[in-house]
């Protein structure tokens, strides 16, 4: 075998396990395509399910709450990534100074990114009990309230506290990508800006944040895309409730298939979070692509 064919073999060799992966992805994302243009409902009985065009996107888009747990989903995603990256990119720097105790630090912030999502709300849920909750006997040793205030029952502050439970969870994944970022910066660099009279503000400015913003910026769109589509934290905790406050479109794509059993439109809505996830990827793709081309 000549020596050029031999490199292509082994470069086909390399991408055959992705390749592998996404045919596994692109047969059930093809089926819940299909599926999300057909009358698929599994209390009918009917097993011929009839081709309804695009019905089922009319009956999703159609409805008001539809647009109301849009909003809700895009406040919970806006907060949750602003505070996980802002979360992430403090704690990174804080670990990254020369400070006693930073491997102790860097694996203790790990715990709660390593916490199954049933832990992480059932300790929620006990902190924050009206009754028994050590959130509301703090706030009442501090005199700020003389009763336990219902965080989760309550319909404006719902909401809130699943965001700082999202934050708490998921910061420091952020953290340690952004942490490993920041130790690949040669000191040298920090070394001549001193030498030249760079204040801390200038060397984060024009030293830190251009080599680390790379890595920040994957990070945003990976919390974009995890945080626009998350369900698994909010169902445990809220359920959705109280009254809808925290209805998050994946919330409804789970009613929708696992309760009422209306397929054809849990697949529609499952595109249409798929469909904005692509173009926040399309976006990130398109800025790098014209970022390796200038340098």
């Amino acid at each position: 075998m000549k020596r050029s064919t031999q490199l292509k073999v082994q470069g086909y060799m390399f991408v055959l396990p992705l390749l592998v992966v996404l045919v596994c992805v692109a047969v059930p994302l093809a089926q819940a395509m299909i599926m999300s243009f057909s009358d698929f409902n599994m209390q009918s009985g009917n097993r011929d399910h009839a081709f309804v065009g695009l019905d089922n996107y009319d009956a999703v888009v159609g409805q008001a709450r539809f647009w109301r747990m849009a909003g809700i989903t895009g406040w919970y995603t806006l907060w949750s990534v602003v505070g996980k990256m802002a979360l992430g990119l403090i704690v990174a720097l804080l670990l990254s100074a020369k400070v006693r105790g930073k491997g102790f630090l860097r694996s203790l912030i790990v715990i709660p990114w390593a916490m199954p999502g049933i832990v992480v709300a059932m300790l929620s849920t006990l902190l924050l009990d009206p009754v028994y909750g050590v959130v509301n006997a703090a706030l009442q040793l501090a005199h700020v309230t003389t009763t336990g205030i219902s965080f989760i029952s309550e319909i404006g502050l719902a909401l809130p506290v699943v965001i700082v439970i999202g934050i708490w969870k998921n910061f420091p994944f952020v953290a340690l990508m952004l942490l490993a970022a920041l130790q690949n910066i040669s000191n040298e660099l920090y070394e001549a800006a001193e030498v030249d009279g760079a204040s801390t503000l200038q060397q984060f400015t024009k030293i830190t944040w251009p080599l680390i913003f790379p890595v920040w910026l994957i990070m945003l769109i990976l919390q974009l895309v995890g945080t626009i589509k998350e369900f698994d934290l909010i169902f445990l905790v809220t359920k959705g409730g109280p009254a809808l406050a925290t209805n998050v479109i994946g919330l409804d794509i789970y009613r929708n298939a696992f309760q009422n059993f209306r397929l054809g439109q849990a697949a529609a809505e499952g595109m249409i979070l798929m469909v904005i996830c692509l173009i926040f990827a399309i976006a990130y793709y398109r800025y790098e692509f014209k970022r390796t081309r200038t340098t």
